[in-house]
């Protein structure tokens, strides 16, 4: 696929991918450099093999209720939350932590927003977070 430059700049160097993305038997794959592996916590070349932890597993399905979509989107914040603050533990560079720290705030403020609207909606909700409250305290529902 071929990305337009206006939003990802030209190449330094133009890579000949085979179209099923999978080397020749006698073909030396690719290492990663240590430092984006420390960076983001994993090997980006590990995604297709499996054992990388994808970091967008929730789906929106176009049947989603509004409670469905609100819920979605609060796993993908929290997703993005663990996401952020693992790269900045895994960063040695100081600035990169500090903007990843500050993107990861920015998400939960977004999951407050869309927890916020689902319990606008969805009374039941609210609900179980009064009596989930009320269980950590040592109390019953």
């Amino acid at each position: 696929m071929q990305l337009p430059d206006v939003y990802f700049g030209k190449p330094e160097k133009e890579y000949d991918v085979p179209e099923d993305n999978t080397p020749d038997n006698d073909e030396e794959l690719p290492e990663t450099d240590p430092s984006v592996v420390a960076i983001l916590g994993f090997d980006p070349l590990d995604l297709d093999s499996g054992t990388a932890q994808d970091a967008n597993l929730i789906e929106s399905n176009p049947n989603d209720t509004l409670p469905e979509i609100l819920r979605n989107a609060i796993a993908a914040e929290i997703d993005a939350i663990n996401l952020y603050e693992k790269m900045a533990a895994n960063t040695t560079d100081s600035k990169v932590a500090k903007i990843l720290l500050s993107v990861a705030q920015e998400e939960k403020v977004h999951v407050g927003e869309f927890q916020e609207l689902l319990l606008e909606i969805d009374p039941d909700q609210l609900q179980a977070l009064v009596d989930g409250a009320r269980e950590t305290e040592g109390g019953q529902p």
